[in-house]
């Protein structure tokens, strides 16, 4: 009889967790920079998309045909300081992205990232990516 209650319980409950699972948005992440912080930064962006429950991180090279958000990212080491400036792009990307021919800009933002702050700095990204991306959610992520 329990495992009866058990397979019944799993038949019902899989198919809710499939479901939330795929609403997760895909999120893919460039970097380019040779800096530490703005390597760190990226590494820190990436783990932080991954421990998401809204996101889930792609490779934006394997997965060519599905509506993304894909994260470009620009470092910089500043000289003078111990800081990085990062520059950040959000864009759409995917077949109802500008009807699949290319990628849609969102937004974009700009850091300066110490190397004390690394966590934060990512998090900060992320929590204002998904911010910008709001509207779009309905549209591309229903």
């Amino acid at each position: 009889m329990k495992l009866l209650r058990l397979s019944v319980f799993l038949i019902l409950i899989v198919p809710v967790v499939a479901a939330a699972q795929s609403k997760k948005i895909p999120v893919s992440v460039s970097h380019s920079g040779q800096d530490p912080v703005g390597q760190g930064v990226a590494f820190g962006l990436k783990e932080a998309i991954r421990a998401s429950h809204s996101f889930t991180l792609v490779d934006d090279e394997l997965v060519p045909k599905t509506d993304r958000i894909k994260v470009v990212m620009v470092s910089v080491d500043m000289n003078d300081q111990v800081d990085s400036a990062i520059a950040i792009a959000l864009l759409l990307k995917g077949p109802k992205a500008v009807g699949g021919m290319g990628e849609l800009f969102v937004t974009m933002g700009a850091w300066a990232c110490g190397q004390k702050h690394i966590e934060t700095c990512a998090k900060d990204m992320l929590v204002r990516s998904d911010r910008q991306i709001e509207p779009f959610r309905k549209i591309f992520w229903p």
